[in-house]
């Protein structure tokens, strides 16, 4: 919905954690614009992955397993697509994305609890086999953004009721979809 109200013929897309399934995947095959796309990603998966991208991406996407040498100017939109709440450093790559270019931030599929503090949980994957998983400050993250003149411009909350926790109670908690643009 974002890009589609988007009048930039062609938008280039800064993907964290994309993996073999990246956001510009979707885009190209629902959207007029042309894109370009980084996705950061760990170096496993980038030193397994690189050379396997698919032909039709092949100019269009790269990935890199950092951020550091980027030029984030160059970026339209910054997404985390269920991945900013696995990354340790998030307050750095947040802090290059507030001092860029970059007009919009979207944050998909991301658990945020409704205290004052973030919060850790552990989740249960293949390898490694346990995983933190932040649970956001709503309030705190939504300060944050507003302090860096980054407006909430769509939000969807959606229950947590499938995702019980021993000790949490789902109420205490919701996933949400965030699109923020700077003002």
């Amino acid at each position: 919905v974002l890009i589609s109200n988007l009048s930039k013929d062609s938008l280039n897309i800064l993907d964290f954690g994309g993996s073999s399934n990246p956001a510009i995947s979707y885009l190209i095959k629902t959207c007029k614009q042309n894109f370009l796309s980084t996705v950061i990603e760990n170096k496993f998966f980038v030193e397994k992955f690189q050379n396997k991208i698919p032909a039709e991406y092949k100019d269009i996407l790269q990935y890199k397993d950092s951020f550091k040498d980027l030029n984030f100017d160059t970026y339209d939109i910054c997404y985390f697509g269920s991945t900013i709440q696995y990354i340790e450093n998030y307050e750095e790559i947040l802090k290059r994305v507030f001092q860029s270019q970059i007009k919009y931030i979207v944050i998909t599929e991301t658990f945020f609890n409704y205290t004052n503090q973030d919060f850790f949980v552990s989740t249960i994957q293949d390898n490694p086999q346990y995983l933190a998983n932040r649970f956001f400050s709503y309030d705190k993250l939504m300060k944050l953004f507003k302090d860096n003149n980054f407006k909430c411009i769509f939000e969807n909350k959606r229950t947590s009721k499938n995702h019980r926790h021993k000790t949490i109670n789902f109420s205490e908690y919701s996933i949400f979809d965030l699109i923020f643009k700077k003002n």
